[in-house]
């Protein structure tokens, strides 16, 4: 019998395998080159994985709830610093699972027990509310939901006798209006930049859109033919950011293949190292991305690391303390911008030269 699962999370989580998915080339990094094509051919071969996994923090508990998980399997998560009435935003069905200790550091900010790995065949944006959701099944509405949860044996005989299939129960409870359906693009389009993703999952009202990015934000936004996919494209775009920026063109951006280098004239030094990548699920978690950034900022001596594709950045400041996940300044997408994402373009002193 299909089992249904409910999962609270928090945004960056969320940000980081729900609602884009993660590279491939991860998969096959630390699951091997056979599990790699296992689940290729398993999800049609597609460019990135949608993924999630339960952390080891209770051993007696955790094992048995990733034990019981089968194929088609479904989850519903909803973000955990929401009120306790909130929806459930995703729903996702699951293709297989396997275990590991290193994939979660990877992937996820506070991964580094996240040993179960869960992988998604879909993820579908739906807006279920909670309470509606509870008494549906016959829990006390304003039961709070801590960690991941399977609804009860009882309760999922309940819904087959009564809707069939967990599918016809979770349409039937889904809000009066809906999130709309995900639209693939046709196949001989190509998809517009974006990170880790060729179609975006997000419905967040973008950030007011500063009049001096408006022409980048707009080129960005253009899909790119094939014969267009050339670094020296990813390239343009980049430096067409920065110059937005206020950045000299002539004294301050200095290209080189597969990067910008940015000198900052108000400190004298050079600040930033930019690699850019053609790749239109780039993200800063993947390993060889990271490492090649990051030995190219100590050879320069720049504190501060950039990567992207000209529409996805990630920004991150090796001043900091920790590993490299506490680097992270911001990660934002372009065509895509959140107001917090605009705030950190407008106040970030190493984005913002001086006259």
């Amino acid at each position: 019998m299909q089992a249904l699962y409910l999962c609270p999370a928090t945004m960056d989580d969320l940000a980081a395998s729900i609602e884009k998915p993660v590279p491939l080339e991860l998969v096959k990094e630390h699951f091997g080159p056979k599990y790699h094509e296992e689940l290729c051919a398993r999800l049609g071969s597609p460019e990135g994985v949608f993924c999630w996994a339960i952390s080891r923090k209770d051993e007696r508990s955790v094992p048995t709830l990733y034990e019981k998980m089968e194929e088609g399997d479904i989850v519903l998560f909803r973000r955990n610093d929401t009120p306790p009435a909130a929806t459930f935003e995703y729903r996702a069905q699951l293709v297989c699972k396997r275990p590991s200790r290193d994939f979660g550091r990877e992937v996820w900010p506070d991964g580094e027990l996240w040993h179960f790995v869960l992988f998604f065949r879909t993820i579908e944006r739906v807006r279920i509310n909670k309470e509606k959701l509870f008494a549906a099944m016959g829990y006390v509405p304003e039961g709070r939901l801590f960690s991941l949860k399977r609804v009860a044996e009882d309760k999922l005989r309940g819904i087959h006798d009564q809707f069939g299939n967990l599918d016809a129960f979770l349409d039937a409870v889904q809000s009066p209006n809906p999130v709309p359906p995900l639209e693939e693009a046709p196949n001989d389009e190509a998809p517009v930049m974006a990170p880790r993703a060729t179609r975006t999952l997000r419905e967040d009202s973008p950030g007011e859109c500063p009049e001096r990015l408006a022409s980048v934000i707009e080129a960005v936004q253009k899909p790119f033919l094939p014969h267009e996919r050339k670094i020296r494209d990813h390239t343009r775009l980049a430096g067409q950011f920065y110059e937005a920026l206020g950045f000299n063109n002539a004294n301050e951006i200095r290209y080189r293949f597969g990067g910008i280098d940015i000198t900052s004239e108000r400190e004298g030094t050079q600040s930033m190292v930019t690699i850019i990548k053609g790749d239109p699920n780039l993200s800063y978690r993947q390993t060889n991305v990271r490492r090649q950034a990051y030995a190219y900022a100590q050879e320069k001596d720049a504190p501060i690391v950039v990567i992207t594709n000209g529409d996805y950045y990630a920004f991150l400041d090796r001043r900091k303390e920790g590993k490299w996940l506490q680097h992270l300044a911001c990660e934002l997408t372009l065509s895509r911008l959140k107001p917090e994402d605009v705030e950190f373009l407008e106040s970030c002193p190493w984005l913002n030269p001086s006259d």
